[in-house]
């Protein structure tokens, strides 16, 4: 979902994280972020707008990486060296700031709250954990609509998913295939 948030990537991109703010409503949708985290998190950004711009730049940046990432796999290709010595450097980033904890007699591994950039460093080792599961070349997938550039993990049974969602894109999909059989002529069956 992260990726996604560039959405049309082709010809006119639309940026869905044009600001810190709804950096910080993506991460709350996503469940990366309490109400109250979120709330904290945007009083930080005012107090330091700097550090907020920083933050989604940081973002943008990872999720460009990312989509390279799947573009390659999902096309049968390897991961080209530099974005893989992108994601070695973010993987980094994410082991400096995890932190340990004790919390019902559990060993618990996480981020602090508080740290402005915590949800980016969650969507990081979520994606890396991801890209380094054996089964994930094969289920990472890009939407086959016309000017969808989405991606998505199939996890259907036979795992030939084609669409991001099937009543957006598979309809558009099916709904032009069917424009085209009457364009030509062909006569939809009936039953």
């Amino acid at each position: 979902d992260f990726v996604n948030t560039l959405d049309e990537r082709g010809a006119e991109p639309r940026e869905l994280l044009p600001d810190y703010d709804r950096l910080l409503d993506w991460g709350e949708q996503a469940g990366l972020l309490s109400a109250t985290a979120r709330t904290k998190l945007h009083r930080a950004a005012k107090r330091d707008p700097r550090k907020a711009t920083r933050i989604l730049a940081d973002a943008q940046q990872f999720r460009d990486c990312l989509f390279d990432c799947f573009q390659n796999l999902y096309a049968g290709k390897t991961v080209n060296e530099a974005t893989l010595d992108a994601l070695v450097k973010w993987k980094h980033r994410v082991d400096a700031r995890k932190i340990l904890a004790f919390r019902g007699g559990q060993l618990h591994v996480g981020y602090d709250e508080a740290d402005p950039a915590a949800m980016l460093w969650s969507v990081v080792d979520e994606a890396i954990d991801l890209l380094s599961d054996a089964g994930a070349p094969d289920r990472i997938k890009l939407c086959e609509g016309e000017t969808c550039n989405w991606v998505f993990v199939d996890e259907s049974r036979q795992g030939n998913r084609r669409w991001c969602d099937m009543s957006v894109c598979g309809n558009r999909a099916k709904a032009k295939r069917f424009r085209s059989k009457q364009a030509e002529g062909e006569k939809p069956l009936l039953k």
